[in-house]
């Protein structure tokens, strides 16, 4: 039989030093607008576009804000469940995950999440990561859903497409 082989200790490991799992190191420098900054009115220049287009569907506008990390102008609507379409680019509609996330939305009696939406080249209402909380909410027969809508003219298959998605990214764990 041939002799057991060891492998020598590797010396570049460092010696007894513990690791640190789950603990991340706040960022050197802080980034961002601070609270007071956030604020925009519905009437402002900023979303006046957004809030015709969320009107012309039929929706209402609830609020509007600057997100915190680069000040891109957001607004928190209503929209009825027509005005919204899923991304071409979002996997399959799992009808079994769709069923399960409606029983558990109808349980807790609160759609918490606002889908994400922004506005295709042809002027449409896209939701780039909500199609199976979308599915839920036409089970549940909602007629309006909560959203998140930006402004921002870039092409949601290129920004939003390159965002790592978890498989499940409703507040409500199926």
């Amino acid at each position: 039989a041939a002799p057991a082989r060891t492998r020598p200790a590797r010396e570049t490991r460092r010696a007894h030093t513990p690791r640190r799992r789950g603990k991340l190191a706040p960022g050197k420098q802080p980034r961002g607008l601070a609270a007071t900054e956030m604020a925009l009115a519905l009437d402002s220049a900023e979303v006046a576009p957004l809030v015709e287009a969320v009107r012309g569907a039929g929706g209402a506008p609830i609020g509007a804000y600057r997100e915190p990390l680069n000040g891109r102008e957001m607004l928190l609507a209503a929209l009825p469940l027509a005005a919204l379409q899923p991304t071409p680019f979002q996997r399959d509609l799992s009808p079994t995950h769709a069923q399960r996330l409606a029983q558990r939305i109808g349980q807790t009696g609160a759609f918490l999440d606002p889908l994400i939406v922004v506005r295709a080249p042809d002027g449409r209402l896209w939701s780039p990561n909500g199609r199976h909380r979308l599915a839920a909410a036409k089970v549940l027969g909602l007629r309006q859903v909560t959203v998140l809508i930006s402004p921002d003219r870039r092409s949601p298959t290129g920004s939003w497409r390159s965002i790592p998605r978890r498989r499940t990214t409703c507040a409500i764990e199926v």
